[in-house]
């Protein structure tokens, strides 16, 4: 699930055992798709410079039904994941004053969105914990992008996940690690999470070969749920080209050549 920048920002689904690409949307720019279950996806409808976001579900099964689930709400929007329980929606959009703040909403846009962090900095990217009971995000509150983590839903206190620099985190589907991206460098910290937290320092898994995010503000990797290893975009490899040659005052030799063959 991702979405392809072309003329228009659509979504779009890669079948693995079909080894089949198919386009999912056909209206308005599409951003940031994340999957809600194994038909319904949710992501970020923006009008043109970002303008006007709104948040829609699309039930894979019934395309022409895709549902709003948020309104606009400022210039920004998008979503961050589901809790497990598939009813509460972690999001982040743009407050003036505020910059980018993290929000709650209940299943079907129900009720009033609560507001889980906020402050005069930017949060972005927050994902619930496998179980339900955390969520990590990035913020520039240092002056730079760093992950956190903080307990859902009470919040209090925040514990710092990265080092040095950290954004678009993803969670290990085992709950245990924590996986993030610095530049191009692919990082993880490992966690135990409960009564006490306990957060190891960072380790660099590998570096470059993936192209990073045009907006770092949400992850374009994700992990896989049996542990065998991450979905990437590959960077694109420039052609090799081994030397150029330039040649002056070529046009003599060419018509000594010339005059030879006669």
């Amino acid at each position: 699930l991702f979405t392809i920048e072309a003329i228009s920002n659509d979504v779009w689904l890669y079948d693995f055992d079909r080894g089949a690409l198919e386009r999912v949307t056909f209206e308005d720019r599409n951003l940031a798709p994340i999957w809600r279950t194994d038909d319904e996806i949710t992501y970020s409808v923006v009008g043109a410079e970002m303008l006007s976001p709104r948040i829609f579900q699309l039930n894979l099964d019934d395309r022409g039904a895709r549902r709003q689930l948020l309104e606009n709400q400022g210039i920004g929007m998008f979503p961050g994941s589901w809790h497990p329980n598939g009813d509460l929606l972690s999001y982040f959009h743009w407050n003036q004053g505020t910059q980018l703040d993290l929000k709650i909403a209940g299943e079907g846009g129900d009720g009033e969105p609560q507001v889980y962090r906020q402050t005069r900095f930017n949060e972005f990217g927050p994902v619930f914990s496998p179980d339900g009971n955390w969520i990590a995000y990035a913020s520039d509150e240092s002056g730079q992008a760093e992950v956190y983590l903080q307990a859902y839903p009470d919040g209090g206190k925040k514990w710092q996940v990265s080092v040095g620099g950290g954004s678009a985190p993803v969670w290990n589907p085992d709950g245990r690690e924590l996986f993030y991206t610095d530049g191009p460098r692919m990082m993880v910290a490992s966690l135990r999470l409960g009564a006490s937290v306990s957060i190891e320092r960072p380790r660099q898994l590998f570096k470059g070969g993936f192209a990073p995010a045009n907006l770092t503000w949400f992850a374009n990797y994700d992990a896989d749920v049996q542990g065998r290893g991450f979905l990437m975009v590959e960077r694109e490899t420039p052609p090799h080209i081994p030397e150029v040659r330039v040649v002056q005052d070529w046009l003599p030799e060419v018509e000594r050549r010339l005059d030879a063959a006669e």
